[in-house]
């Protein structure tokens, strides 16, 4: 619990940088909920009709965002020849500061920073869409709302880890993203062309048969990768020289 404390002390210097920008930093996730609203309301939900932008949309805000509302002198990038990382997270390195405090600190920042922003997305969205409510009782949504939570746990948590670094050419980290983006848009398409519906459809579907047991399972997955990624950073820390 202790070292819990003090990573939180780390993360208070890194929140006051994001108060000066609180407004901009939101701005990504509310054009997404009206987005995100619009075709629930419009497309999914009212019509029967099913599109791949659904996904994309809940995709977005939930595994993408949060890296557009980080200050850019803590945002992953290239520092030296092909060494990328948080130039915030090289500083923190070099400072006495135990590595087990020092991953807390990047994970707990990322937990502090998106789930507060996600809760509000979801929250906003039973609120203002009548066709979620006829469709999923509270105790439903929430478990709806924990899929998708623990999703932004698990894909999202690729961010904070990845701060530690990585050595990276400018074609590689390209191809990287280039694969990513193929892989996950070919997945969404393939769901949708081998079952006719989307991952929105389908989690919606598993949290209203399933309510108890997609929350569990959800709940492990999360956890699970709370425990993956301090492991990953912590490994990868070992492997870099942050001192030459």
């Amino acid at each position: 619990m202790e070292s819990w404390k003090q990573a939180l002390w780390l993360v208070k210097f890194e929140l006051k940088a994001y108060r000066k920008g609180m407004l901009f930093a939101m701005l990504p996730y509310l054009i997404f909920f009206f987005a995100i609203l619009y075709t629930l309301e419009n497309n999914i939900l009212s019509d029967g009709s099913h599109s791949v932008l659904d996904d994309i949309l809940f995709a977005t805000i939930f595994w993408f965002a949060v890296i557009w509302t980080k200050p850019k002198e803590f945002q992953y990038q290239k520092l030296d020849g092909e060494f990328w990382a948080s130039p915030y997270f090289v500083l923190l390195k070099q400072l006495p500061i135990p590595k087990d405090i020092l991953i807390k600190s990047r994970l707990l920042q990322y937990y502090m920073t998106s789930i507060p922003a996600h809760l509000f997305v979801l929250i906003m969205i039973y609120i203002s869409s009548p066709t979620i409510r006829d469709l999923l009782s509270p105790g439903e949504y929430i478990a709806f709302s924990l899929i998708w939570l623990s999703s932004g746990m698990v894909i999202g948590g690729v961010f904070p880890a990845s701060e530690s670094g990585e050595y990276n050419s400018k074609l590689k980290l390209v191809i990287y993203t280039f694969i990513s983006v193929v892989v996950f848009l070919g997945a969404f398409i393939a769901l949708y062309i081998f079952t006719g519906e989307g991952l929105v459809y389908w989690s919606i579907e598993v949290a209203n048969k399933w309510p108890i047991l997609s929350a569990f399972f959800s709940i492990c997955i999360a956890a699970a990768f709370m425990i993956y990624w301090p492991h990953y950073m912590r490994k990868n820390i070992e492997r870099i020289d942050y001192f030459k």
